[in-house]
């Protein structure tokens, strides 16, 4: 998915547009395949924290965005990590190339002679 992406494509979470869906399913997919239990209660423990709001400052503060911003912000550091993530794989795969061209130099220069 990432061996041909060039690396400032990972700059920033801002800038990767394009891959943004992709990267929010691959968080959405690893929330429910791993931490499905953990995820029903934080929107738990989120549903009881907008009623408490709701009975301290009443009906009419938008309480449910309070949720859903704590539910995008987690899915934001989530994708955060999954480019940190890649971008490191990226530097790594790097590296190993580039190790391995030096290694190919450096045995290129031995000539056999039977």
């Amino acid at each position: 998915m990432y061996i041909n992406v060039p690396f400032s494509f990972f700059n920033c979470y801002e800038s990767v547009n394009d891959a943004r869906p992709y990267i929010d399913e691959m968080v959405s997919i690893y929330l429910e395949t791993n931490h499905a239990t953990e995820m029903q209660e934080l929107n738990q423990l989120l549903d009881e924290q907008v009623e408490i709001s709701k009975q301290l400052y009443g009906e009419d503060s938008k309480h449910e965005a309070y949720k859903q911003t704590k539910l995008n912000d987690l899915k934001k550091r989530m994708g955060n990590a999954v480019l940190t993530e890649m971008r490191e794989q990226i530097r790594e795969d790097r590296a190993k190339r580039i190790n391995q061209q030096k290694q190919g130099r450096k045995h290129s220069n031995f000539t056999y002679a039977p």
